[in-house]
């Protein structure tokens, strides 16, 4: 996308019409302009919908759109000025036409008669045509849905291909004149559309969803043609070897010699065929990286000999190491490989062995000097110290000046830490003891302070609107650190804390509203969360509302209403039972705790009864685990506690859409709908599916990025 300002692609309470509009991908871009805002949409296709499309068009009307259908051939005489007619009935603007009607005619190009081309060449170019002389000149978009195969060719559609290309001349013809045109070269899209069954070998299908969130990225920088297709570029050169000669596909060629280098990890199928010490060198390299990756770590700077669980790890973080491991080496990662203490060097053993690898681990050289960077703290000076000194490597415990800094060299640190941290550092006490670890102590000390506020300022700088994001279930906001720094230094993004009595989700969203108020006097307010920290962002919109305030909007990551159960009680004793059963199976300790037992107790019987058979795991785990087990099931109970109510705001919903592996399964969270109970409730819903994410590492690469890209977009307008 072109750098500037995106502009808004639908007009709230506009008209827009869509040709082929009974098919996939016409009631997908229906879906997405209903969601937009769009106040009637034409829908216009030669027969009539289909029982799935007619079931597609009543959900779109529930919504609130007016929705209106149009039978006839577009490229007839009079079809097009009545779908503009219709459009613009009780007195309302057309701003948008999206043209995609379409015909197929396979044939190899000595075989193309008259009766193929009239096939393709009358819905597509013909419609089009028609489209274009009834449409008025003040339209917001005019969009063609063109296709790859005018791009790059494709055997045996030689009149679909030259269809498509005299659409790319008429958005040219279009533009010339002053008038808005987009032609999209789509590639084939999955579930929806004509070429949902072609198998084409060098071109992976689109989502609908990835489909409908490219149409609108185009129609906000108004561009006048893109190709849209996830291109296999190594694999057409390898199919096709006539195209290294030719210039037009030198670009293609070019990336197809790079693709390689795009990731280098080799996979579990080569790992088995490479000599033992590289296998083992390669997975461990692979481990530390995910590890290092989910943890925060700068992956030089991790020390494999160190158990994981001092490094900060907890269940929640296993889990998405575990899931990130299990895809890179096609195992099952038990949970007590990561919570029983393992170190990266462990796993690396553990993990050859399941591969049926021998030879032996590589270990560092002993380096009994060096002391790695132990938290944030220390790793933010270990950095400046060895940018300065330009040294590989500094331990935490050498002193600056012994090292060879200078007086000055200390000012630009001490300057440099006053600008990254937002506060004034005595430069005297800064380097009292002018080791890593001793000005470490100084940031913390300022640190600590800062994470005691209930508004936390995880990005303060901009001059923007502020993004508040409330905390998850049992966990802070440090959550989202790395999707504030994504979204740009210029936007503020701030934290909204747990508080540590655990209030009702109505009287921590009403101590929020005083917060946010103080932050942010004046609206609109932008408000998101993750997990439970969508349930508090949504209460705390209906607040500010009702007082009066403007939400421009609520991003909800992943949040939803749980489902209602038939006994609250008996499915807390099932909840109890099963993290009994996931505590023996985890670190190896038997937790004698039947349902049978736990059934017909109140909850504080329960409560009780978990504490006496589970406290000799307990006291073995880590404080962080510890901590996050127990704030966790406290935020969880507050939340199925609340009772959603309607909400006439715009809220986005990020939805993973993949099953999320809970460590204790519950029937409430696991058959949520596609928009996560949300629907009934919120007229003006848009879910952005990020693809290939499940709940818990929604907020992890690559989801994370696929969140603040369009984040990022809507801070910005």
């Amino acid at each position: 996308m072109p750098e500037g300002r995106p502009r808004k692609a639908v007009r709230r309470g506009g008209s827009y019409i869509i040709t082929g509009g009974h098919g996939g991908i016409g009631l997908a871009t229906a879906r997405r302009l209903a969601e937009r805002g769009a106040g009637r949409i034409v829908l216009s296709g030669r027969s009539g919908p289909s029982p799935e499309a007619e079931k597609a068009i009543a959900r779109l009307r529930e919504t609130g759109v007016d929705v209106g259908v149009v039978l006839g051939d577009i490229a007839a005489e009079g079809i097009a000025e009545r779908l503009v007619a219709v459009a613009r009935e009780g007195g309302r603007k057309l701003c948008g036409i999206v043209h995609g009607a379409a015909g197929m005619a396979d044939r190899l190009v000595a075989e193309i008669g008259a009766e193929d081309l009239h096939r393709v060449w009358t819905p597509k170019v013909v419609g089009a045509w028609r489209l274009h002389e009834a449409a008025p000149d003040d339209l917001d978009f005019f969009v063609v849905h063109s296709s790859a195969a005018a791009l790059l060719g494709s055997p045996g559609q030689g009149s679909y291909a030259a269809a498509n290309a005299a659409l790319d001349a008429l958005v040219a013809h279009r533009r010339a004149q002053g008038l808005s045109g987009t032609t999209i070269n789509w590639g084939t899209w999955s579930q929806v559309g004509g070429a949902t069954d072609a198998n084409v070998a060098v071109i992976e299908p689109l989502s609908p969803q990835e489909g409908a969130e490219a149409l609108e990225a185009l129609l906000a920088f108004d561009r006048p043609a893109t190709g849209v297709l996830r291109f296999d570029a190594a694999k057409a050169v390898d199919l096709f070897p006539e195209i290294k000669r030719m210039p037009f596909y030198e670009a293609l060629v070019a990336a197809a010699g790079t693709a390689a280098a795009q990731d280098d990890w080799a996979g579990p199928d080569a790992l088995r065929g490479m000599p033992a010490d590289e296998a083992r060198r390669a997975i461990r390299a692979r481990v530390l990286q995910r590890v290092s990756s989910i943890l925060g770590f700068d992956a030089s700077r991790l020390d494999p000999a160190v158990p994981l669980t001092e490094l900060g790890l907890d269940s929640l973080v296993a889990v998405r190491i575990k899931s990130a491991i299990e895809h890179d080496l096609g195992l099952t990662v038990p949970p007590a490989v990561l919570l029983q203490g393992a170190s990266v060097d462990v796993f690396e053993e553990w993990a050859a062995g399941e591969l049926g690898i021998g030879g032996t681990a590589e270990r560092a050289v002993d380096d009994s000097g060096y002391v790695m960077p132990r938290d944030a703290a220390e790793r933010t000076v270990v950095r400046l110290f060895e940018e300065q000194l330009g040294l590989e490597r500094v331990s935490v415990v050498e002193n600056f000046f012994e090292l060879g800094g200078q007086e000055h060299q200390a000012d630009q640190i001490h300057a440099a830490l006053s600008v990254e941290f937002r506060t004034k550092f005595d430069r005297m006490e800064l380097f009292a003891h002018p080791t890593v670890e001793g000005v470490a102590d100084v940031i913390r000390a300022v640190e600590e302070e800062a994470a005691r506020q209930t508004v936390r300022p995880l990005q303060p700088l901009g001059a923007g609107r502020p993004f508040f994001a409330a905390h998850p279930a049992g966990g802070t906001t440090g959550c989202y650190r790395q999707l504030a720094e994504l979204t740009g230094s210029a936007q503020p993004f701030y934290g909204l804390e747990r508080w540590e009595d655990a209030p009702s989700v109505e009287e921590r969203a009403a101590r929020y509203v005083e917060h946010i108020l103080a932050t942010q006097p004046e609206g609109p307010y932008r408000l998101g969360g993750w997990s439970f920290g969508a349930t508090l962002a949504y209460e705390t919109a209906q607040q500010l509302t009702a007082a009066g305030h403007e939400v421009e909007f609520v991003a909800l990551f992943d949040g939803g209403v749980p489902l209602p159960t038939d006994d609250d009680e008996d499915n807390l004793a099932k909840r109890f039972a099963g993290f009994a059963a996931y505590l023996t199976q985890t670190y190896g300790t038997e937790v004698e705790l039947a349902y049978e037992e736990l059934a017909g107790k109140s909850e504080d019987e329960m409560f009780a009864l978990v504490a006496e058979r589970t406290a000799p795991v307990m006291a073995s785990l880590p404080p962080a685990v510890l901590h996050h087990q127990l704030t966790s099931h406290q935020d969880t109970r507050t939340l199925e506690r609340y009772t959603y109510r309607p909400y006439g705001g715009r809220v986005i919903l990020y939805k993973a859409p993949l099953p999320t592996p809970w460590a204790v399964q519950d029937a409430r969270y696991i058959d949520l709908d596609d928009t996560n109970g949300l629907s009934p409730l919120c007229p003006r819903l848009e879910v952005v599916e990020v693809t290939g994410t499940h709940h818990l590492d929604l907020l992890d690469p690559p989801g994370v990025h696929l969140i603040a890209e369009h984040l990022a977009g809507e801070l910005a307008r």
